[in-house]
């Protein structure tokens, strides 16, 4: 990873180098998935190059949630998987989020469910973290609006 933004792919996608925007708005583009795991799987990209998340102010976190709410809403879609990776099986070195359409037989569906294969742990030391440290640590959390 640490891909810079003259090689990050999606970074020349925003630059209209290569690629087909199917949206685009001031913060963010959204494309096509080019190995899409259903029809219409698309993936919503900001234009600021940040490789996580948690890099990306919240009032953009927001936009974007808002903007895959009116896509839901304009295609129609009833079932839709939403997922975003952070370093870990991400293979572009720049925040996106995939919608992937569950359509009835296809990706996403009971008979093509997405596959994702989580280790495991007891559930004793997976009780011991929740109630233990994460609760510590998200006690007192509160959320600022940017």
């Amino acid at each position: 990873m640490g891909q810079s933004q003259e090689s990050c792919i999606f970074c020349r996608i925003i630059r209209k180098e290569m690629g087909d925007i199917i949206y685009e708005d001031e913060r963010t583009v959204v494309i096509l998935d080019i190995n899409p795991l259903a029809t219409g799987h698309m993936l919503i990209i900001p234009k600021e190059h940040t490789t996580t998340m948690d890099q990306l102010p919240s009032s953009q976190l927001v936009g974007i949630l808002g903007l895959i709410k009116k896509i839901v809403e304009t295609t129609g879609l009833e079932r839709y998987n939403i997922l975003q990776n952070n370093r870990h099986i991400q293979s572009v070195d720049h925040v996106h989020f995939h919608l992937i359409p569950c359509w009835a037989g296809g990706a996403g569906s009971e008979k093509g469910a997405l596959a994702i294969k989580w280790e495991t742990i007891e559930q004793t030391e997976a009780d011991r973290l929740a109630h233990g440290s994460y609760k510590a640590l998200l006690g007192n959390l509160t959320t600022n609006k940017e």
